[in-house]
């Protein structure tokens, strides 16, 4: 197994490329919005109408296929493991963005970075991760796809169609 490979997803999470932001030639492939409530509504809404898809259950659907791998609780294990540890790691991150917090010092993107589209980038990096250790199992599938956006700077945070719906960070930055 390619460990680097493998873990690639998860630790991208923790470089200052992560939620960086979209740069002109990155949004042609993208739907993409600047509005953060608008990303949210498309992340985390679970009644959206048509032609837009639940993002959540998008992403349960790659898990549900990844589960019938007989390998898939060791993966997810795994996977989940090296997560937490480079969390412990990075403690000093969160500690800082409090200390900022306190000190009413913090931005919006501060904010972002450290909300809920955090939490939902773990999982879905987490699953990229999972397909990669069960040797990629779901080729040609969105998983990989998604992680390019990420490493392009953006949130991948819907779908609309087939295509993917992106919140670009940088307009926090503004």
């Amino acid at each position: 197994m390619n460990t680097s490979y493998v873990f690639e997803p998860i630790d991208f999470i923790f470089t200052n490329s992560f939620f960086k932001g979209l740069s002109a030639e990155d949004v042609k492939s993208y739907v993409i919005t600047d509005s953060l409530s608008d990303a949210y509504e498309f992340a985390f809404e679970q009644n959206l109408s048509s032609p837009y898809k639940v993002w959540k259950d998008v992403i349960e659907n790659y898990r549900k296929d990844l589960r019938v791998h007989d390998n898939f609780d060791d993966a997810e294990e795994v996977v989940n493991e090296y997560l937490a540890n480079l969390q412990t790691q990075h403690a000093g991150i969160l500690l800082e963005y409090r200390k900022k917090k306190v000190k009413k010092i913090n931005t919006d993107y501060d904010d972002f970075l450290f909300s809920d589209a955090r939490e939902d980038a773990f999982f879905v990096l987490s699953t990229v991760a999972i397909n990669r250790f069960l040797d990629n199992p779901l080729r040609n599938s969105l998983l990989e796809e998604i992680f390019d956006c990420y490493k392009k700077g953006g949130w991948p945070c819907g779908l609309k169609g087939h295509d993917l719906i992106v919140f670009d960070p940088s307009a926090l930055k503004k």
